[in-house]
């Protein structure tokens, strides 16, 4: 890339620094000993896209661009430009619905996981809109005392291969109702096993847009 000035922002820290320099003249290295001394941080760090991609150089970085700053490679990616597709299994052998829900699940983990790095900003809607509109519509109709928090949460499990605790651990610590999660209102519950038949094999992203919607309500 020419010189240009770009902005890093790390989450974690809650910094951003406006008007940092990149020159051709930098290597990948130097670049990031920079980077690491912008933030005050001693240890290694990784600088993504806005996307959730691992840079693995500068090339392809344009003035005015915003890169996103993490303290390792394992910290939690939040990417911020989100790209939403319908995917109901084109080009399988048979049709979508008549997998069962490991079976979706683990090819959706499939595709957010081609070779090492996994795709952080797509987010597959795995659900046919009739589909969702009819599971709303029971939903709506069904009594509370007829909702079942346990079936909800083996649902969610399957779904995105994780619990409860697990899937919403930023959630149920930043956000949670009051008491323990098993005398939440189960309608919670319920809508959020919604969410995971049309999101399955995503906890992750599906995490952030949940959490991110919370924080748009306090």
């Amino acid at each position: 890339m020419a010189a240009g000035i770009i902005q890093l922002y790390c989450r974690a820290l809650d910094i951003t620094v406006d008007n940092y320099m990149i020159t051709p003249s930098q290597n990948f290295k130097e670049i990031m000993t920079d980077i690491r001394a912008a933030f005050n941080l001693t240890f290694r760090l990784v600088v993504r896209d806005r996307k959730g991609n691992l840079l693995k150089s500068f090339s392809e970085v344009k003035i005015g661009d915003r890169l996103l700053v993490y303290r390792d490679k394992y910290e939690n990616v939040v990417v911020e430009e989100y790209y939403y597709e319908l995917y109901l299994g084109e080009k399988l052998t048979k049709n979508w619905l008549e997998f069962s829900p490991v079976e979706r699940r683990k090819h959706i983990e499939f595709l957010q996981h081609p070779e090492k790095e996994p795709i952080h900003n797509i987010l597959r809607i795995t659900m046919p809109y009739k589909h969702v509109t009819a599971c709303l519509a029971a939903f709506r109709k069904t009594p509370v005392e007829s909702l079942s928090a346990k079936k909800a949460l083996t649902v969610m499990r399957f779904n995105w291969n994780m619990n409860f605790e697990q899937q919403y651990n930023t959630f149920t610590l930043r956000y949670k109702p009051a008491g323990e999660p098993d005398i939440w209102e189960k309608e919670v519950y319920s809508a959020l096993a919604i969410l995971s038949e049309c999101t399955i094999g995503s906890p992750h992203i599906t995490r952030k847009l949940v959490t991110d919607a919370v924080d748009e309500r306090v």
